[in-house]
């Protein structure tokens, strides 16, 4: 939190911050808005788990306006072709993927946050399966 606290300090101007540090339970409706009005968000978990996160900030994007960094460790950097993909270890590397993302034309963000992944059409390939009420016999 120090971090975070001497990053804001530093780079803050007239009503915007940089990073919005949230360490509590944010309602889904909140968490949409966060999401929607990230430049960038950033995976970096160093184990496989945040998935679903990666892709709700995806699919939050109605604009398209949004960046993805996404740790390589996470089981949704394979799926997820158009994030920048990080080695969560190398500090280095992290920082230039961070400016990369922020360097980005609306363009460029564009066509790699959705690269290789539509919700809608992921879920369209599911086999329907007809609903039928419970067989009373077999309870």
């Amino acid at each position: 939190m120090e971090l975070v606290s001497k990053v804001n300090e530093k780079y803050s101007a007239a009503g915007w911050r940089p990073i919005i540090y949230i360490d509590t339970k944010v309602e889904h409706k909140d968490l949409v808005a966060y999401y929607r009005m990230a430049d960038v968000a950033t995976i970096s978990s160093v184990y496989d788990g945040m998935n679903l996160v990666a892709k709700e900030y995806i699919a939050s994007q109605v604009d398209e306006r949004g960046g993805l960094i996404l740790s390589e460790l996470a089981g949704a950097a394979d799926e997820l072709e158009g994030a920048i993909l990080v080695n969560p270890y190398d500090i280095e590397e992290f920082s230039n993927s961070i400016k990369r993302s922020l360097m980005m034309s609306q363009r460029e963000k564009a066509s790699c946050i959705f690269k290789g992944y539509n919700p809608s059409r992921n879920w369209s390939k599911l086999p329907l399966i007809p609903h039928s009420k419970p067989d009373k016999a077999s309870n």
